[in-house]
């Protein structure tokens, strides 16, 4: 998939609000291999396994800013001390 090739981290969500497909970058950089996880998880539960994988803080403050269904821009701190920009927006048609 196109968004493989990209530099910087991509996830795509369902209106489900699970994981639809998340770029490689990003399943590296959290800890979650190469592969979206099937089946589809919510994005709590995503982000929840890069706490198990010590990739970011346990009980981290990203849990109120990604609320189900909330748009909303934050950074996302991780355990080594470098943070993501987080961008949650709904788009039109399916998504």
């Amino acid at each position: 998939m196109a968004l493989d090739a990209l530099p910087q981290g991509v996830l795509l969500l369902d209106r489900r609000f699970r994981v639809a497909h998340a770029n490689r970058g990003l399943l590296e950089l959290l800890g979650q291999g190469r592969r979206t996880p099937r089946p589809a998880l919510t994005l709590e539960a995503f982000l929840a396994a890069g706490e198990a994988a010590g990739r970011l803080p346990p009980g981290a403050a990203w849990r109120a800013h990604l609320a189900h269904g909330t748009e909303t821009s934050a950074p996302l701190a991780l355990a080594d001390g470098r943070s993501l920009g987080v961008t949650v927006r709904r788009t039109r048609n399916r998504g």
